[in-house]
């Protein structure tokens, strides 16, 4: 009989979210033969909004759950300690930071006893309490520690949550920090690694997942809006709409592709801050029954399956589970031409465009007149990589 690896996982509070999608896809990827899945939640946080709920429903039955339940049973002189810090933010010696330290190992060892676990991973990667838990869990009681990086981290410091500084003081307390692409691997080791002094060796980085079942299901779910797909060429963009993604720049072009190609539309999935402006545009742009914004589907892989090709003008460092996606569809994708694009492109389907209004209209006039563009199907067996980089 095979001794199955122990790993234990925080992945949030299951907000229907990317990061969440992940995690319900690295868990599909997982061999249950092989490894035992234990899930740390705060089931109060869980229950309290109904889409928390339906994600963390998804969960397989086979998969441990314990939930955290209770406080942290402080003396009197560690209340102090931990009042100390939350007041000034740093410590004031080495003493102090190794009682704030103990008082977190004792409430890992009060949430799971005496369990011992080979890997665990704080997959949400923001949650300093469950980050400081599980970087002063005992040594003897886990193998090794890794968190992800889901992001560029020190840009997501930088612009929005000055507080990643603490977490980023207990980086040095885990194995492994995990990107979603070695492209970002590579960025935020050159961002984090002088200011916080964290060593090459605790990079690395796992390529998005995406369950193939689960996908062509929801792809073959019908859709109410079906007759715009109908008699039409049809280019869809499913991300966010801010600045960042481009968007308006995207329809700019397809109002010069309209100009030539009378059967085609545009359609847009998400929502953000640009929407408003966005709607103001397509009146603008006499675009009213070509552009299409449809807010954020439940089912977007239907959406994505019906239309013709998917666009991406965005200049994201982050590995795009969308484009993955699309390759498992066999659909035609756009996409502007970055560093880590390339990275997913590699001996794949795409036509890389330049990040401009002309680049986009050149890249969808491209597609029009080909009508096909050549492509594969994303299939590489990257779990197992990272397992063998993790366990020791």
């Amino acid at each position: 009989m095979i001794m199955k690896k122990s790993i234990l996982f925080y992945a949030g509070n299951f907000n229907k979210n990317t990061i969440t999608s992940l995690f319900h896809c690295f868990l599909n990827s997982i061999d249950k033969e092989k490894y035992e899945i234990t899930i740390c939640v705060e089931k109060n946080n869980i229950l309290k909004e109904e889409k928390r709920l339906e994600q963390f429903s998804k969960i397989a039955s086979e998969i441990k759950i314990i939930s955290r339940s209770g406080k942290m049973a402080l003396t009197e002189e560690e209340k102090k300690v931990c009042q100390k810090f939350e007041l000034e933010k740093c410590f004031e010696t080495q003493a102090m930071q190794e009682k704030y330290n103990k008082v977190y190992e004792k409430e890992y060892c009060r949430i799971f006893t005496d369990s011992y676990f080979d890997a665990i991973i704080h997959f949400e990667g923001y949650n300093l309490f469950w980050q400081r838990l599980f970087a002063c869990a005992p040594d003897s009681m886990v193998g090794t520690k890794s968190i992800f990086q889901h992001y560029d981290m020190d840009k997501i410091w930088q612009d929005k949550y000055p507080t990643l500084e603490f977490n980023f003081l207990l980086y040095p307390k885990f194995n492994y920090l995990v990107s979603t692409s070695q492209e970002l691997s590579n960025i935020n080791f050159k961002k984090l690694s002088k200011k916080f002094k964290l060593e090459k060796e605790l990079f690395t980085y796992i390529g998005k997942l995406h369950n193939p079942i689960e996908i062509l299901r929801q792809s073959r779910i019908g859709l109410s809006t079906n007759n715009l797909f109908l008699g039409t060429k049809v280019f869809i963009n499913i991300a966010r709409l801010s600045e960042k993604n481009n968007q308006e720049q995207i329809m700019r072009a397809f109002k010069n592709i309209s100009n030539l190609h009378m059967d085609v539309r545009l359609v847009y999935l998400g929502t953000g801050t640009l929407e408003s402006r966005l709607r103001k545009l397509i009146k603008e742009l006499d675009l009213v029954g070509k552009v299409f914004l449809l807010g954020q589907r439940y089912n977007p892989a239907s959406y994505l399956e019906k239309s013709n090709c998917l666009i991406d003008a965005s200049e994201s460092i982050e590995d795009s589970l969308v484009l993955r996606e699309a390759y498992l569809m066999k659909k035609p994708i756009l996409v502007t031409d970055t560093e880590v694009h390339r990275h997913i492109l590699k001996n794949r389907a795409g036509v890389f465009i330049q990040n401009s209004e002309q680049g986009v209209f050149e890249g969808m006039l491209k597609f029009l007149d080909n009508n096909s563009i050549e492509r594969n199907i994303y299939n590489q067996n990257i779990l197992e990589a990272f397992f063998l980089r993790i366990f020791r």
